[in-house]
């Protein structure tokens, strides 16, 4: 079954409901009803994602009941809470209105509206004809065409709408004296066409046309849409997005409290004095804590949205990965004995080149190489990459000064420190980093030989220290 249309009449006069069926004829499987708290029972959900609102309009108040931008929101919320839907239910709004979209001192009726629907968790879309993008006007009207279309008109002063109040009045009188005079046209002078009764209808028409002209003068042409739901749903200029803004209600939230302690004082003043200013005062304050309410409700929403959209700080994403919980993984502790590995072989052979003494055995220079299938060694701060597979035999780079070792064991490789004083840094001769830097060079020749005879094992292969 097709979803319904819904229009929403905010009163039952003669022109509300003769617009309201006027714009049903864009609208197929359309049903018209009358705004209420009961208005959007027995409706399936789909039927309520597009509503079409349709009332007269002024800057500060919609439909026979005058609501307020508040008030209308408050008034839909009670009406969908009573028909059981959801807020996501309603998907958009579309308003018809003579001064929804009017833009008076930077805002307008539709833009009031939208932020309180926003403010109450509504995530609909409103939208309302508008002057925002056209010439600032003083007043402004939507007519709707018997085909459904609509023309959007206004005036620059308040004078020029009262004037064009008069013109209409003397349209619709000179549109009577018309329809009279033609009743008066006989056959005869319609055959001889120039005759006493034909001037006077002809001159009544002219009549018409210039009031009609002089109208056109004192109106502002806005807009003129032929298929006003469209234009509505897709047109940017008539969308009103929420304006919300975080320190402008930090504002009104202390003009509430300020003025809700006002009420409070007035009403133990008044209690006894005036019990209808109490009363008023009461109504004051219940309206007052609502909107506070309200804000507040909002603001509580938004802050737990951030928090939950919030990435987590680099420095902590880092903290995380770098120190996992090693005693549950025997993997991960693998890894990490093996990175302590090769820092303190990288740290041994800077040790070296500085004119520190690294005291190690052949089997710990096997098992770090088995570690890195590519070390690295540091040579006059130039970096030369070794590579070598898994069986070949790999000389031993002794040390300038050889001393005697402790036999290899499984733990992990310790590195032994000597303090070098001055004296001792002149033991090293020319000559012997001269002999060091031939064998360095030997081991390079061999391991790239090695690599020519033998293909490299890319599933073997590790990073580079």
């Amino acid at each position: 079954m097709k979803p319904k249309n819904i229009i929403l009449v905010l009163g039952d006069d003669k022109t509300t409901l003769v617009a309201a069926q006027d714009i049903a004829k864009q609208l197929p499987n359309n049903e018209i009803r009358v705004f209420s708290p009961a208005c959007l029972v027995g409706l399936r959900p789909s039927d309520v994602a597009r509503i079409t609102v349709v009332g007269h309009a002024h800057h500060s108040g919609y439909g026979a009941a005058n609501f307020s931008p508040k008030n209308f929101v408050e008034a839909f919320d009670e009406a969908r809470k009573n028909a059981g839907f959801k807020k996501e239910d309603i998907n958009r709004l579309r308003c018809f209105g003579c001064e929804l979209g009017l833009i008076k001192e930077g805002s307008s009726y539709a833009q009031k509206m939208a932020d309180e629907f926003h403010l109450r968790g509504y995530p609909l879309k409103l939208s309302a004809f508008t002057n925002r993008h056209a010439t600032p006007l003083q007043n402004m009207i939507v007519g709707i065409a018997p085909g459904g279309g609509v023309n959007v008109y206004g005036y620059k002063t308040a004078l020029h709408s009262y004037k064009d109040q008069e013109l209409k009045e003397k349209l619709k009188a000179k549109s009577e004296e018309i329809e009279k005079l033609q009743a008066k046209v006989s056959f005869m002078d319609f055959i001889r066409g120039d005759t006493k009764a034909t001037r006077a209808v002809n001159k009544a028409l002219q009549e018409y046309d210039a009031i009609v002209e002089e109208q056109k003068k004192l109106r502002i042409q806005v807009a003129e849409e032929k298929h006003p739901i469209k234009a509505l749903d897709h047109d940017e200029k008539y969308q009103f997005l929420p304006s919300v803004k975080p320190q402008d209600l930090q504002k009104r939230i202390k003009f509430l409290e300020e003025n809700i302690a006002r009420c409070e004082n007035n009403m133990q003043v008044l209690q006894a004095i005036d019990p209808v200013m109490t009363t008023y005062m009461k109504e004051r304050k219940t309206e007052l804590e609502k909107e506070l309410s309200t804000i507040k409700n909002y603001l509580a929403t938004e802050a737990n949205k951030d928090l939950e959209e919030k990435p987590l700080p680099a420095k902590e994403k880092d903290v995380l990965l770098v120190k996992p919980n090693l005693s549950k993984d025997p993997h991960l502790l693998e890894k990490d004995s093996t990175q302590t590995l090769l820092q303190k072989a990288w740290q041994g052979f800077k040790q070296f080149f500085s004119g520190l003494f690294i005291k190690s055995s052949a089997s710990e220079e096997v098992t770090l190489a088995g570690l890195n299938s590519n070390p690295k060694v540091v040579e006059n701060r130039q970096e030369t990459s070794i590579s070598k597979s898994e069986n070949a035999k790999v000389p031993i780079v002794n040390p300038i000064e050889e001393k005697p070792v402790a036999p290899f064991k499984t733990k992990a490789m310790e590195t032994r420190e000597t303090v070098t004083y001055p004296s001792e840094k002149k033991r090293s001769s020319p000559l012997e980093m001269k002999d060091f830097k031939a064998e360095l060079k030997q081991l390079r020749e061999e391991n790239q030989l090695q690599k020519q005879e033998e293909p490299q094992n890319e599933m073997h292969s590790r990073p580079v220290i």
